[in-house]
């Protein structure tokens, strides 16, 4: 340690509580910020999967694109109607939920945030289906898409979502890979096939 950091040191240990409060928020504002919204999405990510209700099928969509109820609900009714009731409530219920932010934002903590929720959730296994736009799906290595993507559908080549949802160029389906620890699973392979299933109406309602 030089002479300067020596000192520097020492002037931080002779500070106030406050003093040092203030000197430690002046030279780490930026990566606090990161990590409080990045636990903050985490924790409430984490919190929503414990007590989320069990759908047959879950879709997120991450983009810059936002949809009006009526949409979401003519999304949902869709995909139900394509879809095998795999909970045994009768019922063949669809969860569609969205995500929304700009491109800029791929690039700040808030983008960082999502992008970490997304791989969250990914991980639980509760969403085999997503739905993304260009700017996210270039935020994450091709790598990560390539563990994640057993099937990739341009959506430009289905109708029936233009329809539902408004024409896109650009936004894929992606749904999710069984991954080894989910392989055998009863419940996580009916999700998985809903998925797929899904998919295929999109890929054939044109």
């Amino acid at each position: 340690m030089d002479k300067q950091a020596r000192e520097a040191r020492e002037a931080v240990k002779n500070m106030s509580f406050l003093d040092r409060v203030k000197h430690f928020w002046y030279y780490n504002k930026v990566k606090s910020f990161v990590v409080i919204a990045v636990i903050a999405v985490v924790s409430y990510t984490i919190y929503q999967l414990v007590t989320a209700e069990k759908y047959d099928l879950e879709v997120a969509y991450y983009g810059e694109r936002g949809f009006t109820e009526e949409q979401i609900e003519s999304f949902e009714q869709y995909l139900s109607e394509n879809i095998e009731d795999i909970n045994g409530d009768g019922e063949k219920n669809v969860k569609f939920t969205v995500v929304t932010y700009t491109q800029q934002q791929t690039l700040n903590e808030y983008g960082m945030a999502i992008n970490q929720k997304f791989i969250t959730e990914l991980s639980a296994g509760t969403a085999f289906a997503c739905i993304v736009s260009p700017d996210f799906y270039g935020a994450l290595d091709s790598e990560i898409w390539e563990e994640i993507a057993d099937s990739v559908l341009e959506l430009k080549d289905s109708k029936v979502y233009g329809e539902i949802l408004g024409e896109t160029e650009d936004e894929r389906w992606i749904t999710k890979s069984l991954y080894d620890n989910e392989q055998g699973k009863e419940e996580k392979e009916l999700l998985h096939n809903n998925a797929l299933l899904a998919e295929n109406a999109l890929r054939e309602g044109k």
